[in-house]
């Protein structure tokens, strides 16, 4: 009976039949973990059959306490799909995404500027010889004006300086490049350097761009250079090469026939070069010479001369038939003067006699006066009250 009365109790378990309501059972302890076969804890152990509860559990299905099936219980777990693996990769490969999506926009940075400042900044590498990053910089300061960039540059106001140590030893490196050999001069470079430099510079030599390089380096007279006006010259210009003096000088034959503030410095200082030797004026032949080419070079900011007047030819005639001296600093400085006046007033009105010019230009105004526009001394001073 009594073995019948365990069996009983064990299919009545593992049918889903809830023991309570067959049969009072004592509730299960928490500790006792060995499976829905705990009827068997009332037996004597030696009257409980050999059998092992735990082993045979995992081959029926588990049962609620109120008899229904609970078949998730016994589903094997799910395994990742693929799907999932590439769901926790995705972040990884959306920032990868994501640079590469920002390094493919920045060509289209380009876009960002419009055709003129494209050409500005086209403008002002060829000029420069600097990079596209640098050309940017300096012309969004001054307004991506090209000219106005370059000029800055080029003094020392945009683009940084290359006033170092380096720029310098580099400079010097170049003079030397120019010394012909077997001169004694340490620190000159004479004729024949001089005109190989302005070769390998694209300068004319018999133009005026040749008079603005010479300015630009300080020569100490026509056909030479020293060396501490090459190195000085060229160091605050921001150009220790032979590639940035090129574009230098090119960007000032540019500049030249627009620009009347470079003109009259360049005019000016070409007075100092056409001087010889030790002499503190110009001889007259000389002095000529330089002012045809000053005033009349398609590269000049003031060319002297009007549909009505040829100024400069008549100057030039006056000067041979009735100066015919030397020409000293003042009378060299005070003719710019005048011949910008004369294209601005032909008939010479801001002249009077108790005006401070030089003796040889009121002579020049008495002469123009009198023989080339038919009057008299006499007749002037009637027009002038």
């Amino acid at each position: 009976m009594r073995d019948l009365r365990v069996w009983t109790r064990r299919l009545l378990c593992f049918t889903g039949t809830n023991v309570n309501d067959t049969h009072e059972l004592p509730s299960r302890s928490k500790a006792d973990s060995r499976g829905p076969c705990t009827p068997e804890q009332e037996l004597p152990l030696a009257d409980q059959p050999k059998t092992n509860c735990k082993a045979e559990a995992p081959q029926l299905p588990p049962h609620h306490v109120d008899g229904t099936e609970h078949h998730d219980s016994l589903m094997p777990p799910k395994r990742k799909s693929l799907a999932t693996s590439a769901d926790m990769d995705r972040p990884d490969k959306k920032t990868k995404t994501t640079k590469k999506s920002k390094k493919a926009a920045a060509p289209v940075a380009e876009d960002v500027y419009s055709t003129q400042q494209k050409a500005a900044i086209t403008q002002f590498v060829s000029f420069t010889q600097l990079d596209r990053n640098t050309a940017i910089r300096v012309l969004k300061t001054h307004g991506w004006d090209a000219q106005t960039a370059v000029n800055a540059y080029y003094s020392g106001g945009g683009g940084g300086s290359t006033a170092s140590p380096a720029a310098k030893t580099a400079l010097n490196k170049l003079f030397d490049r120019y010394r012909e050999s077997g001169v004694t001069e340490p620190d000159i470079v004479g004729v024949e350097g001089t005109m190989k430099y302005f070769q390998d510079t694209n300068v004319d030599v018999e133009g005026l761009e040749s008079l603005a390089a010479l300015e630009v380096v300080q020569a100490p007279t026509m056909g030479e250079m020293s060396r501490e006006g090459f190195v000085n010259g060229w160091q605050e210009k921001n150009c220790d090469t032979v590639d940035k003096q090129k574009a230098f000088i090119k960007n000032l034959k540019r500049e030249l026939p627009a620009n009347k503030e470079l003109f009259t410095r360049v005019y000016k200082y070409t007075f100092a070069i056409a001087k010889t030797g030790g002499q503190k004026a110009v001889a007259l032949d000389a002095a000529i010479a330089y002012w045809e080419l000053l005033f009349s070079s398609p590269l000049s900011a003031v060319k002297w001369t009007s549909a009505n007047t040829p100024w400069l030819t008549w100057w030039t005639e006056f000067l041979t038939s009735s100066w015919k001296r030397s020409v000293n600093k003042d009378m060299w400085n005070e003719t710019l003067k005048f011949a910008q006046l004369t294209l601005s007033d032909e008939a010479m009105s801001f002249w009077n006699e108790e005006s401070s010019w030089p003796s040889v230009i009121d002579e020049f105004v008495e002469w123009v006066k009198n023989e080339k526009r038919g009057g008299s001394k006499e007749e002037v001073m009637e027009e002038d009250y």
